[in-house]
């Protein structure tokens, strides 16, 4: 214990001396001073670069791109899913029994007339599914012309469940 003691004691006396010589050093503002005021930086009065009137148009009309694409923001497009689709047909050409146009059939459902791509797209696409079901028969004469469809002669109505 004697040992121990006689060792905190050396530490402690090893520490108090540091301390000392360190308040013995000479300290800034007290036993040195510091350089007077910084010298300024000279600046130069002349332009090192020329500009044409086409350089500032085009850097111009530059920024305004990159900015203007910043913040436009696109409308959510409502879309007409291919189960409303297949639901839609399933009820109306279970109706009528002779061909009729795919578009006669579509006009009940397109409120806006930004929805009649998705329209077209999703109700020609269900009537392909319930083609291969063998629910529907289609008929076209040409490119670009009418599509016609019926319901297929002998066929049981489709629940909306594929059966394989």
């Amino acid at each position: 214990m004697a040992k121990a003691l006689a060792l905190r004691l050396r530490r402690l006396d090893a520490i108090r001396e540091a301390g000392g010589r360190l308040f013995e050093r000479p300290q800034l503002g007290r036993d040195m001073f510091g350089r007077g005021d910084p010298e300024p930086i000279a600046e130069i009065k002349r332009p090192q670069w020329s500009a044409t009137l086409y350089d500032l148009i085009s850097a111009y009309a530059t920024e305004r791109q990159r900015h203007a694409l910043r913040r436009v923001r696109f409308a959510k497009r409502k879309v007409w899913s291919l189960v409303e689709a297949r639901e839609a047909l399933q009820r109306l050409v279970g109706a009528t029994p002779d061909w009729s146009r795919l578009d006669e059939y579509l006009i009940a459902f397109v409120v806006e007339p930004s929805m009649l791509p998705s329209v077209l797209a999703s109700s020609l696409a269900a009537s392909l599914e319930l083609v291969r079901e063998g629910a529907l028969e289609i008929q076209q004469s040409g490119a670009f012309a009418p599509i016609y469809l019926r319901k297929r002669e002998g066929a049981e109505p489709v629940d909306g469940q594929s059966s394989s």
